[in-house]
């Protein structure tokens, strides 16, 4: 449920000038640590067994090295995005950026945090190239042609409403749209911008040409990009042809030749075929709506929006299969001499110490082994073994398992920092802070402020908390007595938190009765009635507590002029409080005074008002007999 600016800023003028930026600060300087702490260890074993590979033939450091370059790859983006998680959490309502800005921050920094580790991971390691500003260029530019629709799924995410309605039609829209953009030329934008994207020269030009003019292609854009790694390929929509660097610099002419062929195969495939290779960007889309599925229907049903981006990438990926497929025929029937491609393919794979087999189908290329012997040459090198796949599933499990229990201490941390501010053991500003905008210390300051004599900051406090608690609308009911607010500001936040429970789909007696004593305060005698029969309907009379729900709704049927139900209701609360484990709380004691005195029974008021004053003193610990009395003066 979205809470007001207003009701926002009048809190946080009665709290220190620090607290608002506090919970932010943490979410980041965790989101920078957590990474460069467990990273290390983590990859450590996978690192280990890469440099013993160190002067062994090519294929087996890279059958050593596969295990940590995918290890790498993943759990980069797994720590961002738990760690986003643990952002969201300590940037609540309260914090000066708000919960989707710290969370794309969070996830942003723990990415770079991420990188930054996994640098020192591998700078020891044989081959791996020395950082610096290009190589940081390249690697953001590659980043941004391989990966521009994960950015803007981000974005989507960042944007997304957390309840279905127009508001998530209009992100998925402008979604669909920045994708299409992107792959219809927006592809090329910031990588050129940033220089790291040119036009290729008139030889790599030409040599583009003489391949498209042999497979009747027309129309190709050709870019060179520099980038620390050997690669080639296209970006079908503006029809453009990008070639790295270092591809040139492995490759002799006529290998260059071979592997162009097989990137121009790609552009003469059909419409169809490339508009279903095209579709796979769309494939992430429906992650954002996590969010919606999560917040209105529980934690599990985000998982459903994983279910359409891995039914569409399951169902392409035989045709990414059948286009490399297509296209090493294409590279192998344009080779200048017999063999020149498959050494192409091989001296690319050593360049970038790619394995030579890794042995899973699922993959869109085929393994080099194998493409070499498709191309008509037998490799130089015995078929090696593929590479650890333990190796790999073991540092990715406990990089997850680390990292998911970094963020469930983090989370549990704050919850602990709220109970020991209750408690008394723990300062409720700084529990405020790490917290998010808790608003079980925020009632707890509101308290203090009220004990201190600041009335006015803690009637801002107790605003804040009512429109922060929609789950529990008895922390709005207590406000809306003790304040009497207007009763236009009742209704809104009345209707506020009924849309919140009806879009949760938490319906409980409890929570109905709060909500029909919140609309009798807002004089709408319907929604009032309504409600309560939402919770006579939803009340079980065989509960032990039902002698409270019996007073609640006594004084629910006196409001809304109903006096005979009213005593039948109170006749059958004390009923129940007379054969219950109560029949000395006080507190159950003063609500069924409060009905007698409403319904006309002076002496049955009397006789359970002597009870809260006899046993009050014993029980009252935290003044809560007093705040109540005071919340039932309102009710009247």
């Amino acid at each position: 449920m979205r809470i007001p600016d207003g009701v926002i800023d009048a809190a946080r003028e009665h709290l220190a000038s620090w607290l608002p930026w506090a919970g932010p600060a943490a979410a980041l300087a965790l989101a920078t640590i957590v990474p460069l702490v467990l990273l290390p260890p983590i990859l450590w074993p996978a690192a280990r067994a890469a440099r013993r590979a160190a002067g062994a033939p090519w294929q087996e450091q890279a059958r050593r090295r596969w295990p940590l370059a995918v290890s790498t790859r993943l759990l980069a983006m797994v720590a961002a995005a738990l760690l986003c998680f643990s952002a969201w959490e300590m940037g609540g309502p309260l914090a000066a950026t708000g919960s989707r800005t710290t969370a794309g921050l969070g996830f942003l920094v723990a990415l770079i945090a991420s990188i930054a580790a996994i640098r020192l991971v591998t700078a020891r390691l044989p081959g791996t190239p020395m950082a610096g500003p290009d190589w940081l260029r390249g690697h953001v530019a590659l980043w941004c042609l391989m990966m521009g629709h994960v950015l803007i799924m981000a974005a989507m995410a960042l944007v997304m409403p957390l309840h279905f309605g127009l508001g998530v039609a209009l992100v998925l829209a402008g979604g669909a749209l920045a994708t299409t953009w992107w792959l219809r030329g927006g592809i090329l934008v910031l990588p050129r911008l940033m220089g790291a994207l040119r036009p290729a020269d008139a030889k790599l030009a030409a040599q583009v040409e003489r391949a498209a003019r042999e497979q009747g292609v027309r129309g190709i854009m050709v870019f060179e990009l520099r980038a620390p790694i050997a690669n080639a390929f296209v970006v079908p929509a503006p029809r453009a042809l990008v070639v790295t660097g270092a591809l040139r610099e492995v490759l002799d002419a006529p290998q260059l030749g071979a592997i162009l062929a097989h990137e121009v195969a790609h552009l003469g495939e059909s419409r169809r075929r490339i508009a279903l290779f095209s579709s796979r960007v769309y494939a992430v889309l429906p992650l954002p709506l996590a969010l919606p599925l999560g917040v209105q229907f529980g934690v599990w049903y985000s998982f459903y929006a994983f279910v359409p981006t891995l039914v569409l990438l399951m169902a392409t990926r035989r045709l990414l299969r059948s286009f490399e497929e297509h296209a090493d025929r294409h590279g192998a029937r344009a080779q200048a001499g017999e063999g020149t491609y498959a050494h192409a393919l091989e001296a690319l794979h050593r360049a970038n110490l790619l394995p030579a087999v890794i042995g899973d189908r699922r993959r869109p290329h085929p393994d080099l082994y194998d493409r070499m012997v498709a191309a008509g040459v037998q490799p130089q090198f015995e078929r090696p073994l593929p590479p650890s796949k333990w190796m790999t599933r073991g540092t990715l499990s406990v990089g997850i398992a680390l990292f998911g229990a970094a963020v469930i201490a983090t989370t549990a941390g704050a919850d602990f920092a709220a109970r020991a501010a209750q408690a008394g053991a723990f300062d409720p500003t700084w529990a405020l802070a790490l917290g998010g905008g808790d608003p079980r210390v925020a009632g707890l300051l509101a308290e203090q402020f009220e004990a201190a004599g600041r009335h006015d900051a803690a009637s801002d406090l107790g605003r804040y908390v009512a429109w922060a608690s929609p789950d529990e609308p008895w922390a709005a009911l207590s406000w809306a007595c003790l304040d009497a607010p207007s009763e236009r500001e009742v209704a809104r936040l009345a209707a506020a938190i009924e849309g919140h429970l009806r879009r949760q789909s938490r319906q409980g007696c409890w929570q109905e009765a709060a909500l029909a004593e919140l609309w009798l305060l807002a004089g709408d005698y319907a929604r009032a009635s309504a409600a309560r029969d939402r919770a006579l309907a939803l009340t079980d009379r065989a509960d032990p507590d039902f002698a409270w729900m019996a007073a609640i709704l006594g004084r629910l049927a006196d409001g809304l002029g109903e006096p005979d139900r009213a005593r039948e209701l109170l006749a059958t609360g004390l009923a129940r409080r007379a054969a219950g484990a109560e029949a000395d709380d006080p507190r159950l004691a003063l609500e069924l005074a409060d009905l007698a005195r409403r319904v006309g029974d002076a002496d049955q008021a009397e006789a359970l008002e002597r009870v809260v004053e006899r046993e009050g003193a014993l029980q009252d610990r935290r003044g809560e007999l007093e705040r109540l009395r005071r919340e039932l003066a309102g009710r009247r």
